[in-house]
């Protein structure tokens, strides 16, 4: 899994003493979110770190066929019947769109967040670097039988990273009034999913018209 556990465990405990954390068994699959947050992996791969995490918090995983609302009732976890659970692959095929992260974070005290450029129109938007570069990384991943995954697929509010054997989205949230007004109007023109997107200084690149206008007049020095 490209996921942290340990970062993973943080926001399903917080799932868990807020909104709800939902956990199922389905079609082979643990399908594990929360309200702005959530993943599904394949049972056959799902490690057992990431099991026993699950364990703790909420007892034993559901059985096939089955998923649950967990959440706290009087410092003890409650559960209740969810009938109704998202189809992660089949909004990943609906995600037309991708991303490319950009190389610095907003703090919007006590947050911070991550940006990302979006391929079709070039335009920003921001989610949780908890649950973005805080969690996602090469460090648990099964390499026999996956890889890490490329940008992000985007549609309108969700990014979503998937791999061989895990899907993996968030929601994005709200810009707040200097990043849309102030930061991302700067940044526009900038396109992120070139290597060379840092502007050239126009001093510089009219030095490098010259010199190679140069070498074309340069003849050549034959022995």
């Amino acid at each position: 899994m490209f996921l942290k556990t340990a970062e993973l465990k943080k926001m399903m405990k917080s799932a868990l003493k807020s909104a709800g954390l939902y956990v199922g068994n389905i079609a082979g699959n643990y399908p594990v979110y929360g309200s702005t947050w959530g993943l599904s992996t394949d049972t056959e791969y799902a490690s057992n770190k990431f099991k026993a995490a699950l364990t703790e918090l909420i007892g034993d995983i559901p059985e096939p066929g089955e998923c649950y609302r967990y959440y706290m009732q009087d410092k003890d976890v409650a559960q209740d019947t969810c009938v109704d659970y998202p189809n992660a692959y089949g909004a990943w095929k609906e995600a037309k769109n991708y991303a490319t992260g950009l190389p610095i974070n907003l703090i919007s005290w006590p947050h911070e967040f991550a940006v990302y450029q979006i391929h079709s129109d070039m335009s920003y938007v921001i989610a949780p670097r908890c649950c973005t570069r805080d969690v996602i990384s090469i460090k648990e991943l099964d390499n026999s039988v996956e890889s890490m995954p490329g940008r992000p697929s985007y549609m309108p509010c969700t990014l979503y990273w998937k791999n061989d054997t895990t899907i993996y989205w968030v929601l994005t949230v709200e810009q707040g009034e200097r990043a849309r007004n102030a930061l991302f109007p700067a940044l526009s023109g900038l396109n992120f999913f070139r290597e060379d997107w840092l502007p050239k200084e126009e001093d510089e690149a009219e030095t490098e018209k010259e010199d190679e206008q140069d070498v074309d007049e340069e003849e050549i020095p034959y022995a």
